[in-house]
C-alpha cells in the first residue's frame, strides 16, 4: 500500500474511532454522528464501508457497537 493510501486510511480510522467514542460516552447520538460523517473528508471505502452509501452501513456500526456497550454494562 501506498505511503499516501496508508495515511488516508489511518484518518478514516481515527475518526471512526472518535465518531465511536462520542457515541459511546453518549457525548452525540447515533444521527449526529452520521451527520458529521457525511460533511468529513474521509475515505470510508478504505475502511470497509460502501463509499456511496456508507451512512446505512455507519448507522449500523454504530447501533451495533453502542448495543454492545450496553449488553457489557448488564452483565
Amino acid at each position: 500500500m501506498g505511503k499516501v493510501k496508508a495515511w488516508a486510511q489511518d484518518c478514516a480510522e481515527e475518526y471512526l474511532d472518535s465518531l465511536e467514542s462520542k457515541v459511546k460516552s453518549r457525548t452525540i447520538s447515533i444521527d449526529q454522528a452520521v451527520d458529521m460523517a457525511k460533511e468529513a473528508d474521509v475515505n470510508w471505502d478504505l475502511i470497509g464501508f460502501d463509499e456511496f452509501n456508507f451512512e446505512d452501513d455507519l448507522y449500523c456500526y454504530l447501533s451495533d457497537t453502542l448495543n454492545h456497550k450496553s449488553m457489557e454494562v448488564l452483565q
